[in-house]
């Protein structure tokens, strides 16, 4: 019988928003379309502070309240947003410099110039979100005049224009920047403010602004996102019409063709689990690379995908996307199904009776968890995996889980090698190092054309996959439900899991 132990959501909860959400005033945009739409969210937020946050669901939490300096469209294009414009002023591509809007204020009344941007980029740096690191480079920050920014570089930071156009480039009024009311309480300048009818950790509504510059952000009148991490509930939920969209699974898209709802899909995810441990520190198998290559030889992928995306997956065994700079043939021929090679793996490690090892998830992934268990239960490994409603992220940066599940995707390769793959990376908890890692990206960042830095980064993909850091078992598409009967403008975006919001408009 499996191990399947559920616990109460950890992370971030309530508890950490128990102060009211006021965010500004409660009036309508004269440009909206009218009307309210109501979206259901698989977790809640974890902060405000756009500097500390995660992308993927997060980012319908973010986009109404805070513009970015650069917007990132649907396609994964940038277009002016604060910045009108953006460029190297010199030749050795260590200045950075953008030229601002001159209209935008924060929804505290405060005007957004070079100096509240230059404020928000140091905070930013220093903040230490997951991001972060993408502005090591930011050597200073410099405003000389009112709608001008400078950005000086130590070294290369090859799609800086891509982290501006992100988490790191939203923009939050320089009076919320010190304190931690900004965990609860946003500030910023986009075309939303959050309403203090918000009830924390169960629902948060926003609220069109009057004043706000660009028009075609904005669409109904009001935004309600109710936090309800059950599944089924969820989809319930749109198909009886308490909601107007959600994130959906694959096994539940039938259902939603069915009850005639829009269906949205792009890939983007790899599943699988962060082999954290690599030292062995918690979980002394995992110290041996025999281990966790004989864990990737014990999979049948093929089944899997089939037994679990209905159909809205593919097979892959890399942390980077196929669609990535980084994805790597070398690195996609290894580890083809093989049960005999991984019980001999594992007998060389002295592990041929198997062990069992602990996963962490959250409980919207057990279906896809008791499968990957009943796989490689056929090497002697048993997965005893403990579910929570909510904390999965926040589980990737310590040292608690040796072995957690990761669901993660991101066409931006350079970003996703710092997050995961540098000593130093936030969901590197127990500082794993790999020099040939590190060479390559030392290469890929100076790197003067795409060729080279695509080429480094096939390399750092072939060592992590050899190196087996990580058991991925396939890319899986990200769907979202739609009533697309009552709300029009809903568009997935390249490299993240749900729509951001902008000119969702209700229909009628």
């Amino acid at each position: 019988m499996r191990t399947i132990r559920r616990v109460a959501g950890l992370g971030v909860t309530a508890a950490l928003l128990l102060t009211a959400c006021g965010g500004g005033g409660d009036t309508s945009n004269d440009s909206a379309s009218g009307g309210k739409i109501a979206v259901g969210m698989p977790i809640d937020v974890t902060t405000f502070d756009p500097h500390k946050s995660l992308t993927g669901p997060f980012m319908q939490y973010l986009t109404p309240v805070y513009d970015t300096l650069i917007r990132r469209t649907s396609d994964a294009k940038l277009e002016p947003a604060v910045a009108t414009s953006w460029k190297y002023t010199s030749t050795d591509r260590r200045t950075f410099e953008l030229k601002l809007r001159s209209d935008v204020t924060f929804s505290d009344g405060t005007k957004l110039d070079a100096a509240a941007v230059k404020k928000n980029l140091e905070h930013a740096k220093a903040d230490g979100g997951p991001f972060a690191s993408s502005l090591a480079s930011v050597s200073s920050v410099t405003a000389p005049d009112a709608n001008t920014v400078d950005l000086k570089l130590s070294g290369a930071v090859p799609d800086l224009d891509f982290v501006l156009a992100g988490p790191l480039g939203m923009l939050v009024s320089p009076k919320s920047l010190t304190g931690d009311a900004l965990n609860r309480t946003p500030a910023g300048s986009g075309p939303y403010t959050l309403s203090s009818s918000s009830v924390p950790g169960q629902r948060y509504v926003y609220k069109a602004r009057k004043d706000y510059w660009n028009a075609k952000a904005v669409g109904a009148d009001s935004l309600e996102l109710s936090v309800m991490p059950d599944n089924d509930a969820r989809l319930n939920a749109l198909r009886s019409g308490q909601i107007d969209m959600t994130v959906v699974f694959p096994q539940q898209a039938q259902t939603v063709k069915s009850a005639g709802l829009q269906l949205l899909s792009k890939p983007l995810n790899f599943l699988g689990l962060g082999l954290l441990d690599r030292a062995g520190t918690k979980a002394p198998q995992l110290g041996d690379v025999r281990v966790r290559q004989a864990m990737n030889y014990a999979v049948d992928r093929d089944a899997l995908v089939k037994a679990v995306t209905f159909g809205y997956g593919t097979s892959w065994n890399q942390i980077f996307p196929p669609s990535s700079a980084g994805a790597s043939d070398t690195a996609g021929k290894q580890y083809p199904y093989d049960l005999a090679k991984a019980k001999d793996l594992l007998a060389k490690a002295g592990y041929a009776k198997g062990f069992t090892l602990p996963v962490f998830s959250e409980s919207r992934f057990s279906s896809y968890l008791e499968a990957l268990d009943g796989q490689l239960r056929k090497v002697g490994i048993k997965l005893d995996i403990k579910l929570v409603q909510s904390g999965l992220t926040q589980s990737w940066g310590t040292t608690d889980n040796p072995a957690p599940m990761f669901v993660y995707g991101v066409d931006d390769v350079y970003q996703a090698v710092k997050l995961f793959a540098l000593k130093d990376s936030a969901y590197n908890p127990f500082k794993a190092d790999s020099p040939a890692i590190r060479k390559n990206f030392e290469a890929a960042e100076a790197a003067t054309d795409d060729a080279a830095r695509d080429g480094a980064y096939q390399k750092i993909s072939d060592e992590i996959t050899d190196q087996a850091w990580f058991l991925v078992t396939h890319v899986q598409d990200s769907l979202y439900a739609v009533n697309d009967k009552k709300v029009s403008g809903v568009e997935m975006y390249t490299g993240n899991s749900v729509p951001f919001v902008y000119g969702w408009k209700v229909i009628g």
